[in-house]
């Protein structure tokens, strides 16, 4: 569930159903990403937290299987898959479920996969990908020119994120209002972002912070990544362009 509004109306429906006909003693278990806790912890002060943790053996073996029969691919990607992860040198690097998920997805697609015990590499086609779609749809109608203006962007959101870290020190711009994250995508207008120019406001934000599937606007208002070394490689990668 995406959109907060939702969020909060299932929750709520929780609640109101345990106090209904549970006689407030009803017991439920709700899964959320740590970036939504605080939604849960609004209309459920007092519960048990647990964390989830996938044993490597289960992710080697069983994980592959268990997205592509919900994904309703081929099963011929999860051998692959399985296959693939079970060299310890790939698997020291794609050890994640969501790492694997998108192995899967360039398996199904053909890709060409390169190095996989080089993490880095991998990464950066994970980054491309997520440019290249809007919330896993394929169909875009981004020119080049603008498909590398939006990489340099997300890169300039990561750089900037990273910043965040130290913010005390050295007062960086914050990316925890809609109104920072504005003021951030307003630098699109400076020609270091050929074909941005004309998008609005809400178009660019939706595109960055919603579209792209890596990053998101958590239930604090925090900017969140998918996963961290994405961030930071992405950072990185602002630092290697021969223009800055």
């Amino acid at each position: 569930i995406v959109e907060q509004s939702r969020i909060v109306s299932v929750l709520q429906w929780l609640d109101d159903f345990g106090d209904r006909f549970g006689a407030g003693h009803s017991r439920c278990v709700i899964s959320t990403r740590p970036s939504h806790q605080d939604y849960v912890f609004e209309v459920f002060p007092i519960m048990n937290l647990f964390k989830m943790h996938f044993e490597d053996a289960s992710l080697q073996n069983h994980f592959p299987q268990a997205l592509v029969k919900a994904w309703k691919m081929s099963e011929i990607v999860s051998h692959k898959v399985s296959k693939i992860i079970q060299d310890d040198e790939v698997f020291n690097h794609i050890d994640r479920p969501l790492l694997i998920g998108w192995l899967c997805r360039f398996v199904r697609d053909g890709v060409d996969l390169g190095d996989l015990t080089e993490s880095y590499s991998f990464y950066e086609k994970i980054l491309d990908q997520a440019v290249n779609t809007r919330r896993f749809d394929s169909n875009n109608t981004f020119s080049e020119v603008q498909i590398d203006s939006i990489k340099r962007m997300r890169d300039c959101i990561a750089f900037v994120d990273l910043l965040g870290i130290a913010r005390e020190k050295i007062g960086t711009i914050e990316l925890v209002t809609k109104k920072n994250r504005l003021k951030l995508l307003a630098i699109r207008d400076s020609g270091f972002f050929p074909g941005l120019e004309n998008m609005s406001e809400e178009e660019a934000h939706r595109l960055f912070f919603e579209d792209m599937s890596l990053i998101f606007v958590s239930g604090t208002g925090q900017i969140a990544w998918t996963h961290e070394h994405l961030r930071e490689y992405s950072a990185a990668l602002l630092c290697t362009l021969e223009d800055i």
